[in-house]
């Protein structure tokens, strides 16, 4: 959540309007949340036909339907807009159960002019920061689709840029969430479970409206599994719905648990045990957050201490090496390229350049810009939409000042680091060695002193 939440992308925009319009909606039915009791209290003997009869009230009371509050409504569209809009607009998925029930729900003349309002609230202001930087009408979010579905001059194929299998978000999920996202995607099941052991099996009950509200989960999370080129970041729309989903799994599993031990222990001669589980279920879901939390702080202290090393390098050549430079320089990157953090990195852009050097990657590399003011509208040369390498990228090594680069012995490229003759170490971390390191869940957790003899470390 601290990656997805502190990224400056398109799904992290997206994320953050989803996020306040699916509250908005949930606000609006508030009448539907779970609202079942977080465990049946145990009847008397002597008062069990009374019980049962408030039993029955209470589920009718928990189904009650409450007249919607519009108002709700009105911002969840306006939220939404600006995920689609100013965010990520293929994400405008996730909206679609939203969108179904606001149609069937909401008179539609206010639809329609919330619709119009929103869209214009944030489309307008975007023309006309973008007219103002490319010198002509653009529409950011059309150019996206256009190229995305191969529109005019469109690429329309994202496997240029890789594929994963199905199970990958799957095994991804479980790394970044741990028990979280399986608590996640058992929401649903959960939700309906539990409606068949208390005889709610109507789509206006409880358990199918929570089931409803998830389904944006489930929807993204599918499409996604389905696309053959993943990437992390293409599930950052749903990862406040992970939390809440989880959350509701939990709930429902201590209430389900309540509901099934409750006749038993009511009868004489009921293990102790069993009424023991009964009156505890609260320490379950501590027991599952404090397991979740362990999971968590080992698998950042293992991001940190396996993959910190290129922020370490580049802090110390923006700190130490370039801080006080008078002369220009060329800071040389190869089949590192992709871990340069950003140039916030390099302190004056005037003075210090970055540059490639060729490696194994054969894809089209990033250039700059012309000079401001025309960099923001002339249109770059040697570009192109298929992926493919563009050799003018490349500079010589003895055109370089600095090269940053991970040495392991099984790289096709030049060890730098090893010719000392031309090149000195100013700087060193160790980094992880993944194909050296056999050892998986050791890899993916850190556990002090195991991890540490398991895995192999090289100089970055």
């Amino acid at each position: 959540m601290f990656i997805s939440s502190a990224s400056f992308l398109p799904s992290t925009f997206a994320m953050y309007g989803f996020m306040l319009a699916y509250a908005a909606w949930f606000l609006s039915y508030h009448s539907y949340a779970v609202s079942t009791p977080s465990k049946p209290k145990q009847p008397s003997s002597s008062s069990s036909s009374s019980s049962s009869s408030n039993n029955e009230t209470n589920n009718n009371d928990s189904n009650t339907k409450k007249p919607i509050d519009y108002s709700w409504h009105c911002y969840t569209i306006l939220a939404g807009s600006f995920g689609v809009l100013m965010g990520w607009p293929f994400a405008g998925a996730i909206l679609v159960p939203l969108a179904i029930d606001l149609v069937l729900s909401m008179p539609l003349a206010r639809l329609i002019m919330w619709g119009i309002g929103s869209v214009s609230l944030f489309l307008i202001p975007s023309i006309s920061v973008d007219y103002y930087f490319y010198h002509k009408p653009i529409i950011a979010v059309l150019n996206i689709m256009m190229y995305n579905f191969g529109g005019s001059g469109g690429g329309g194929d994202s496997e240029l840029f890789g594929t994963e299998p199905w199970w990958f978000y799957l095994v991804n999920g479980v790394l970044n969430f741990n028990l979280v996202l399986p608590l996640a995607l058992l929401s649903a099941p959960m939700a309906l479970f539990v409606g068949w052991l208390n005889g709610w099996l109507t789509f206006a009950a409880t358990p199918f409206r929570t089931a409803f509200f998830l389904s944006p989960m489930y929807l993204w999370f599918g499409i996604m599994s389905y696309l053959p080129h993943k990437e992390e970041r293409f599930l950052y729309p749903i990862y406040p719905l992970f939390c809440l989903a989880a959350a509701v799994t939990l709930f429902l599993i201590m209430f389900g648990i309540s509901r099934l031990l409750l006749p038993i222990i009511q009868k004489k001669g009921a293990p102790k045990i069993l009424r023991m589980v009964f009156d505890n279920l609260e320490y379950l879901v501590w027991a599952t957050v404090c397991l979740s939390l362990v999971l968590s702080l080992s698998r950042s202290a293992s991001l940190y201490v396996n993959y910190h090393a290129p922020l370490d390098v580049w802090q110390h050549l923006s700190d130490v090496e370039l801080k006080d430079a008078k002369q220009t320089s060329t800071i040389c990157v190869g089949k590192e390229w992709y871990r340069f953090p950003s140039h916030y990195f390099v302190p004056s852009s005037s003075l210090h350049q970055v540059a490639f050097l060729r490696s194994d990657f054969h894809g089209l590399l990033p250039k700059y810009y012309a000079p401001w003011p025309q960099g923001t509208y002339i249109p770059p040369t040697t570009m192109n939409n298929m992926n493919k390498e563009e050799t003018d990228r490349y500079v010589q090594p003895d055109q370089c000042d600095y090269i940053v680069d991970f040495d392991f012995p099984a790289q096709g490229e030049p060890h730098y680091a090893l010719d000392t003759a031309v090149w000195e170490t100013v700087f060193s971390r160790p980094f992880l060695d993944a194909g050296a390191s056999h050892n998986k869940l050791l890899r993916a957790f850190y556990i002090p002193y195991f991890s540490n003899r398991a895995n192999s470390y090289q100089p970055y």
